[in-house]
């Protein structure tokens, strides 16, 4: 009614841990005590906490309003509607007689031992995970209560920090001591959800303290408590939580246990929110060490790299974004990661986010955490990487490629590759359980050549590979840019090696794509030729010629693209080296591209063209001194360009006309005396195959405008 209560603060101190142990003991799980029964307890438990609050400030603190409104008034936040009978039951209790040692005058303050620590820890952590909806609920507000007492959360912070932080080398004695010398638990998955739970409900009533401020307001209207700083108070709060975040526990099976991804991505998320208040209540940036923010990444990298079934990805870019932004850094609105935004950043795209900025301590970090390579798919360090790789920006990758290099360079290589490929021909082995080291070899593969593939699709990838755009000096960054095109090629072409089976077409696939986003941050540069040695060039070609004939029509078609780009790059000199070496290769490369001429899939044909066109510039080069394509050669390829100008679709045309155009170019432009009468013939026969065309083709519009370009030969 309209009856204020009054706080009998000499009772409570008296019976404070009494009331604390039969309220834990009748919500623990082990007794038969119902559903209900054990909500109720958690809700006598949330009464208790809060009024412990006042009474374990000051005096002069306890009447001190908070200074934030929305923090902590009665009626913010979660307001908790408590039974008017368990605050009364609370109350009519303390007001019994109390305990002969006691005095009514004694200093009212209750203190929180670390045994009553321990016990509150024990009995909340038994409750959070609870199957029940509403306990769960009961726990979690409990939980809130304890992160508005800025008494109580160091203690907790400092509990956890003791049981699970300082369990080996020097610390171990400290543990021991603390513990009067009681072995410690050995966490587990569920003990740690429980734990990260505990953390984020305490960091949500930093955040807003109205649920302890409600039930205050019930019991006793004058009451009033502080606004939480114990966050912000003490460095250590912080650096602890953060260790505990990315503990090896947590990482190791945060992407097999979606509970516990769950319960880290609210602690995470807590825990920015929490340093954005408290940079709103010291009015600057709150100061944080380097190692406070490299624990948060990690542990926000390897929610990135849950499962996409957990359906947390989008979740930890947002709070990748808060984190960044908060720290004067910007998440790219174009992150890589699972095709996924960054939560709808529109900052400028050139400013970084936080995985960049510290991406040189991330990195090794995680992989330091992890057993030694070789990792499997499923490893948590490697699905971490993965999605660390994918969230930064190219060049992030392209400037540390010396750290990211060995991490490709062991999972891809060849050794492994070749010996697995040798196995699946050995009868001996040709059991299921080879099979299946065959197929998580192969998808391993392909899972790194896709992750390869997206990075240097980023366009400012490049920057790394150009040195006017290298931080560098002239020297070194033309070293760094060939260091690093090496090491890639190394990687992607032994990968476009043909093998048999679905698995390693689906690789050499990948591989050509990342060739293809390779070479095209050389293409049409001007120090491109710097980059692709003439032994690189000699090797390429014959791998692609051979990618040709591959049965994947986009294999085929980046075959093709990629054999234009390189030959594109090819001297005069280099030419000639390559047919020395490798005759039967160029001897049988125009024919090819021919035939892919009548390839089904008009992107491969349209490629081919292409690839003929620099094919016939290259080989008109060399002169009759070297490799010489005879009037029948190129008899052959005028019929078949031309049956391809009267192809159905336009596009088909236009390229063929090109090609012809270009042959006829190269004719008129030579200069060369002693092949003045093979000149004469190539423009003849063309003339006389134009002519024949123009009478059967449905449109022959290009075939007179090839001929206006005979004629033009002819003066």
């Amino acid at each position: 009614g309209d009856e204020q209560h009054r706080l009998p603060r000499g009772m409570l101190v008296a019976y404070f841990q009494p009331m604390l142990e039969l309220i834990l003991d009748s919500c623990s799980p082990g007794t038969w005590a119902t559903c209900q029964s054990k909500v109720r307890s958690l809700e006598m438990l949330q009464v208790l906490l809060s009024i412990s609050i006042p009474l374990m400030e000051n005096e002069n603190d306890a009447s001190v309003e908070s200074s934030s409104p929305t923090n902590s008034s009665p009626t913010s936040g979660a307001k908790v509607e408590l039974p008017n009978a368990i605050i009364q039951s609370i109350i009519d209790g303390l007001e019994s007689t109390p305990p002969a040692n006691s005095s009514p005058t004694a200093d009212f303050k209750v203190e929180m031992s670390k045994d009553i620590i321990r016990s509150i820890m024990d009995g909340l952590s038994k409750n959070i995970l609870s199957e029940e909806k509403d306990v769960l609920k009961a726990a979690l507000e409990s939980c809130r209560i304890i992160g508005s007492n800025n008494h109580c959360c160091p203690l907790i912070v400092s509990a956890i920090a003791l049981k699970y932080l300082c369990n080996d080398g020097e610390n171990k004695s400290l543990v021991k001591h603390e513990h009067d010398g009681a072995t410690i638990d050995s966490s587990s998955p569920r003990q740690m959800t429980s734990m990260l739970l505990i953390l984020d409900g305490m960091m949500k009533g930093y955040l807003c303290n109205g649920a302890a401020s409600s039930i205050l307001h019930e019991i006793d209207q004058e009451l009033t408590i502080q606004t939480p700083d114990w966050f912000h108070k003490s460095p250590s709060i912080a650096t602890t939580i953060s260790s505990f975040v990315c503990h090896s526990t947590i990482t190791s099976n945060v992407a097999s246990n979606s509970s516990l991804a769950w319960a880290l991505l609210d602690a995470c998320n807590s825990f920015v929110q929490c340093i954005q208040q408290s940079n709103r209540v010291d009015g600057e940036e709150w100061g944080m060490s380097e190692d406070v923010v490299i624990n948060i990444l990690i542990s926000i990298a390897y929610l990135l790299g849950c499962p996409d079934e957990f359906g947390i990805s989008s979740h930890a870019m947002r709070v990748l974004h808060s984190f960044s932004s908060c720290q004067c850094c910007v998440v790219r609105s174009n992150s890589k990661h699972h095709g996924k935004g960054s939560g709808g950043s529109t900052a400028d795209d050139a400013m970084q986010s936080l995985m960049d900025v510290h991406f040189r301590r991330l990195l090794p970090r995680i992989i330091s955490s992890a057993p030694p390579f070789p990792w499997e798919q499923s490893d948590p360090a490697f699905l971490a990487i993965d999605a660390l790789l994918r969230t930064c920006s190219g060049s992030t990758a392209g400037n540390n490629f010396d750290m990211v290099a060995p991490f490709f360079i062991s999972h891809l290589s060849t050794a492994a590759y070749n010996k697995n490929d040798d196995c699946a021909h050995d009868q001996s082995l040709k059991e299921k359980s080879s099979k299946d080291e065959l197929a998580d070899e192969y998808s391993l593969r392909i899972s790194l050549m896709a992750l390869l593939q997206t990075i240097l699709s980023d366009e400012s990838f490049s920057q790394t590979l150009s040195p006017q755009q290298c931080e560098l000096s002239s020297a070194s960054s033309t070293f760094f840019a060939q260091f690093t095109t090496d090491v890639l090629l190394s990687l992607v072409l032994p990968n476009l090696v043909w093998k048999a089976g679905g698995m390693a077409s689906a690789l050499r696939k990948l591989a050509a794509a990342t060739l293809f986003s390779l070479l095209s941050h050389y293409h049409n540069k001007k120090d491109t030729a710097l980059l692709l040695h003439p032994e690189t060039i000699t090797h390429l070609i014959p791998i692609l010629h051979s990618n040709l004939e591959d049965t994947e029509s986009t294999t085929r078609e980046l075959s093709c693209v990629c054999l234009t780009m390189v030959l594109e790059q090819v001297s005069t000199e280099t030419f000639k080296s390559i047919m020395e070496t490798n005759t039967r290769v160029i001897d049988t490369l125009y024919p090819r591209l021919l035939e892919l001429l009548d390839d089904s899939h008009n992107p491969v044909r349209i490629a081919a063209c292409q690839a003929l066109e620099v094919f016939l510039t290259l080989a008109h080069s060399t002169g009759s001194s070297s490799y010489n394509l005879g009037l029948s050669s190129l008899e052959n390829i005028t019929s078949s360009l031309l049956i391809q100008l009267d192809d159905p679709d336009r596009e088909i045309q236009e390229h063929a006309f090109q090609v012809l155009v270009v042959l006829l170019e190269l004719q008129r432009n030579s200069n060369d005396i002693d092949n003045h009468d093979k000149k004469h013939g190539v423009v003849e026969m063309m003339n006389r195959k134009i002519n024949d065309s123009l009478t059967s083709h449905r449109d022959g519009s290009l075939c007179r405008l090839l001929l206006d370009k005979v004629k033009s030969c002819h003066e």
